[in-house]
C-alpha cells in the first residue's frame, strides 16, 4: 500500500534509485553513495546523474553474507572501506571511482546463525572511531532469553576491536539489537536499539479487565511497551536487556497515562527478572531517548556541519541534530535539549500490534552536499525505494 509523505515546507521527496532490500548507506570520498543490499549479498554504488536526475548503479562487491554496516577510514594516507557481514568484518583499500583492492578479513566468527534462538539478529552495524577502533553490533539470538554464559563473542553487545582485528572486548552490553552506530559531534558513540516484543505486564495491579495483571501479556500494553531506544554508549554501559525494560509511561502501568520519551527509567522484566532479583534496574542509567514501541529504528546520523538549514542542523549553540529512520518514518531530533520532535513521517502509518510487525527495510546515509546540487540527505524509506530529500532555496 503506497504511503503519502508529509515533509516540512521547502523540502521535496523523489525516487532517486531502486535497490531491492537496501539496508544501510554511506557516502564515498568522491560523493557517490554506497548501499548495502543484504539479501543479494552486494554493495552497490550509486553515482548521481550528470544530465539526468536518476543515479547510475554499479555492483562493487558481491557474494557477501548479509552485508549491512559500512564505514570509511583514512590511515597513513590511504583510504579504506570496511564492510560488516553477518559473520565477519572485511576491509578493502579504496582506490576511488568504484575501484577496490582485495578483501582483507579482519574479524572472523562473529555471532551469526549460531547459537540459535527464537529471534536471531544476524545483521551487523559498524563504525570506526577517531582512534581507529572498530565498533560492531552483535544482536541477540532471541526475543528475551538471556545470553548463554561463556558465549564468545557474546551476543546482545557492542564489540570493539583494534584496527588489525585483534583484542576483542565488550564495549557495551544489554543491547538487544543495535541497528546503527554513529558518533555525535561531541565525540560520543550512540546506537539505536530494537527492543523486545510480547513484554509481560510488570506491575502487581489491575490493567484493563485483568484484576491481577502481573506477568500477563496484554495486547494494549504490548502495543506501547517497551520503548525502542536511542542511547549514548560508554565503556561498560548496560542497556538492560533482557532483564530491564525502558518504560515511557509518565505514570507507570496506568492504561490512561501520558508518555514521555526522554531519560527513560526501567521496569524489571516480569519474565526474566521478577522482582528485580537478577538485576536491580534502578542501578542502570536512564535511556537518553526513547522511541514508540516497535518503531524498529534502522540507522541514524548526526548532521553538524552540513548544508541542512536550522532547525534540522542544530539548535542553540550549533549543537547539531540527528536523523533516524524507523520503518517508513524519518525522524529528526534536536540535540539542543535532548532528542525530540518528529519532522518527517508517513501521513498514513501502519498500525503495529502485538509486537510482531511486518518489518520494512530502511536506511539513511549521512548528509553531504553533492557538487552543484542541494541534496541534503538520502535514505531508503521503503523496501526497494531510495529517496532523495532536497532543500530548495
Amino acid at each position: 500500500m503506497p504511503h503519502k509523505l508529509t515533509v516540512p515546507s521547502g523540502w521535496s521527496v523523489e525516487v532517486w534509485a531502486r535497490i531491492p532490500d537496501a539496508r544501510f548507506a554511506v557516502w564515498t570520498p568522491q560523493h557517490d553513495l554506497l548501499v548495502s543490499a543484504s539479501e543479494s549479498g552486494q554493495i552497490v554504488e550509486l553515482t548521481p546523474g550528470r544530465k539526468t536526475r536518476a543515479a547510475s548503479q554499479k555492483v562493487l562487491v558481491s557474494g557477501l553474507s548479509g552485508p549491512q554496516g559500512m564505514a570509511f577510514e583514512s590511515f597513513k594516507g590511504t583510504r579504506f572501506l570496511y564492510v560488516a557481514e553477518t559473520n565477519q568484518i572485511d576491509r578493502y583499500v579504496w582506490r576511488g571511482n568504484g575501484a577496490l583492492g582485495p578483501r582483507t578479513v579482519l574479524v572472523r566468527g562473529l555471532p551469526d546463525t549460531d547459537p540459535s534462538g527464537d529471534d536471531v539478529h544476524r545483521a551487523k552495524s559498524l563504525v570506526i572511531g577517531p582512534n581507529h577502533t572498530i565498533y560492531v553490533t552483535a544482536g541477540s539470538a532471541s526475543n528475551a532469553t538471556p545470553t548463554r554464559a561463556g558465549e564468545s563473542p557474546p551476543r546482545a553487545t557492542i564489540l570493539a576491536y583494534n584496527r588489525d582485528g585483534t583484542h576483542m572486548r565488550v564495549f557495551a552490553r544489554g543491547v538487544r539489537n543495535g541497528e546503527g552506530l554513529s558518533f555525535a559531534p561531541d565525540g560520543s558513540l550512540w546506537t539505536a536499539v530494537n527492543e523486545r516484543d510480547e513484554v509481560p505486564y510488570p506491575f502487581h495491579r489491575s490493567y484493563g479487565e485483568e484484576p491481577e495483571a502481573y506477568g500477563k501479556v496484554i495486547e494494549d500494553y504490548v502495543n506501547e511497551h517497551p520503548a525502542d531506544e536511542l542511547a549514548r554508549l560508554t565503556a561498560g554501559r548496560n542497556l538492560g536487556w533482557p532483564f530491564c525494560d525502558p518504560d515511557p509511561d509518565v505514570t507507570p502501568g496506568d492504561p490512561s497515562t501520558a508518555m514521555q520519551y526522554a531519560n527513560l527509567r526501567f521496569d524489571a522484566d516480569a519474565q526474566t527478572n521478577p522482582g528485580g532479583g537478577v538485576l536491580n534496574c534502578s542501578t542502570l542509567r536512564p535511556i537518553e531517548r526513547g522511541l514508540p514501541a516497535h518503531s524498529a529504528p534502522l540507522g541514524f546520523n548526526f548532521l553538524e556541519k552540513t548544508k541542512i538549514a536550522a532547525p534540522w542542523s542544530g539548535g542553540a549553540f550549533g549543537s547539531g541534530s540527528a536523523f533516524l529512520i524507523c520503518r517508513s518514518r524519518l525522524y529528526a531530533f534536536s540535540r539542543m535539549s535532548g532528542f525530540h520532535s518528529c519532522s518527517i513521517r508517513s501521513s498514513s502509518p501502519e498500525r503495529y500490534r502485538n509486537g510482531s510487525p511486518a518489518r520494512t527495510n530502511c536506511a539513511l546515509s549521512d548528509a553531504r552536499m553533492l557538487p552543484g546540487r542541494c541534496t541534503t540527505a538520502m535514505g531508503i524509506l521503503r523496501a526497494s525505494s531510495c529517496q532523495r530529500f532536497s532543500l530548495r532555496r
